[in-house]
């Protein structure tokens, strides 16, 4: 994994917020405010999967959420928890577990993990 500075939030994503306070869900963004966060990730991560490091493009990744919006829900138009990350949704037999696919019954507190965005502070072991 490589560190990836991230960049402010795409215009549209904070236009799309301050527009739609009451509908603020990842699964309501419309397709271009969706496909503009897509071309930002992949402009600050120099088209790589921010965590195979695989050369990827908007035709050949999806947005990965770090910590997942099953969990997370406050979490899922957080700029800073999403990645450009391969394959695309909707490839038959394919399936990509990134992110926080542990079980999270203990809670999670991003402690012990690693993130693209850098080291942050870890537990020791």
């Amino acid at each position: 994994m490589r560190f990836f500075k991230k960049g402010p939030v795409p215009r549209a994503l904070r236009v799309w917020m301050k527009e739609n306070a009451g509908l603020c869900r990842y699964a309501n963004l419309p397709s271009d405010v969706n496909s503009e966060i897509r071309r930002s990730l992949l402009s600050e991560q120099g088209f790589l999967d921010a965590y195979t490091m695989q050369r990827i493009s908007e035709e050949t990744c999806h947005i990965e959420h770090f910590r997942p919006q099953s969990h997370f829900p406050e979490a899922s138009l957080d700029y800073a928890n999403m990645h450009a990350c391969w394959p695309p949704l909707g490839v038959s037999g394919v399936r990509a577990a990134y992110g926080v696919r542990r079980s999270l019954q203990g809670g999670f507190d991003g402690c012990d993990m690693l993130t693209p965005q850098g080291i942050g502070s870890l537990r020791s072991i």
